[in-house]
């Protein structure tokens, strides 16, 4: 759930051979093991569990992430094509949005995640009587909802551009008008450069405000009410004990660290380049960048990988989608095994238990 793909086309072709090969076996890794592990989520959640809130959250994120690593084979086609795009204009254009669009539902689903654990735990009667399946619906439709908003800016400067036969798909920060003002004044040979660099400054304040945007938005914002979210609970744990483990709160604290650590380096590197990269070295820039955007792209793909084997540690020997199954359930495990001698061994192995 990340912009990865649509928005380091310009980083990635400079990027040595070496490098580009290894982004191009983790996209491959990453679609592969995301389609089929989110597919299997999806799957598992919606039609052989009880809906709950805690499925409403994977659900969430699972559907981001699904969304995302369908987006990865044209990605890895440009790769190959040394960053070429065939695939045209408007798809250019959904391909990016859609690559947004999942960033931001992704960060706000994992704040929601945050938010519902910090309220259960430090205010665990009003979080009984509230925490109900309809209001978490509609938090994350309005997450949703956000997100799509969100990501309408890159609809709106995604376009392609051809240089020397090659057809890329990148941001266009030029307006219209300002485009017709430019050729009017290079036909017209008066005060051409000074229009130029006039136009020059609104597109790159236009640029930075939408690049600082999307990290603000889409990470550090989301990172910060996730650090307070879990300092609370931190200390809360601290004064009055360990909280009740009758819901996943392992997994869900697994999936918020792993989605820090993954997308973190990449909007580090996306600051420095955009502020500071006239005065880094070169190769810095060059090798840390692929390296980021490929951690950013296995986070696509890790959730289901956490769910199963934490699954895995409950009960071992169970099979992929049984272990989904008592990763994602919300029952405790006592009330669940305790009914051993009325059911089958299978039954029982499937079993929606807590980690």
């Amino acid at each position: 759930m990340t912009e990865v793909p649509v928005s380091h086309n310009e980083p990635a072709s400079d990027c040595i051979p070496p490098l580009s090969i290894f982004t191009i076996i983790v996209c491959v890794l990453t679609c592969i093991l995301g389609l089929l592990g989110n597919g299997l989520v999806i799957y598992v959640s919606t039609r052989e569990l009880k809906v709950t809130v805690n499925t409403v959250w994977f659900l969430s994120l699972a559907v981001a992430d699904f969304t995302f690593t369908l987006l990865l084979p044209f990605y890895i086609t440009s790769l190959t094509m040394s960053h070429h795009w065939p695939f045209g204009r408007f798809f250019c254009k959904t391909h990016s949005f859609l690559a947004v669009l999942t960033m931001y539902a992704s960060a706000f689903t994992v704040t929601l995640v945050s938010l519902d654990r910090c309220c259960s735990i430090l205010w665990p009667v009003w979080s009984q009587n509230h925490r109900r399946l309809p209001l978490a619906r509609r938090v994350s439709l309005l997450a949703w909802v956000a997100a799509t908003a969100l990501a309408v800016p890159t609809w709106t400067y995604r376009d392609v551009v051809t240089v020397n036969g090659t057809v890329s798909c990148h941001m266009n920060m030029w307006h219209t008008h300002e485009e017709t003002r430019l050729d009017e004044a290079y036909e017209s040979d008066i005060l051409y450069y000074d229009v130029y660099d006039e136009l020059k400054v609104v597109r790159s304040s236009r640029q930075v405000g939408l690049v600082v945007s999307q990290v603000v938005l889409g990470f550090f914002i989301p990172f910060l009410i996730i650090a307070i979210s879990y300092t609370l609970v931190g200390l809360q744990v601290r004064i009055h004990g360990r909280p009740g483990r009758n819901k996943p709160y392992k997994i869900m604290a697994t999936v918020v660290l792993a989605f820090v650590l993954c997308l973190l380096p990449l909007q580090v590197f996306k600051l420095l380049e955009l502020v500071w990269s006239e005065y880094l070295p070169h190769n810095f820039l060059r090798l840390g960048m692929p390296l980021a955007s490929a951690l950013a792209f296995f986070n696509s793909c890790l959730n289901p990988i956490l769910y199963f084997t934490m699954g895995r540690r409950i009960h071992i020997g169970l099979e992929v989608k049984t272990a989904l199954r008592v990763a994602l359930g919300e029952e405790s495990a006592s009330s669940r095994y305790s009914r051993r001698d009325s059911r089958s061994t299978s039954l029982v192995r499937e079993a929606s238990v807590t980690v």
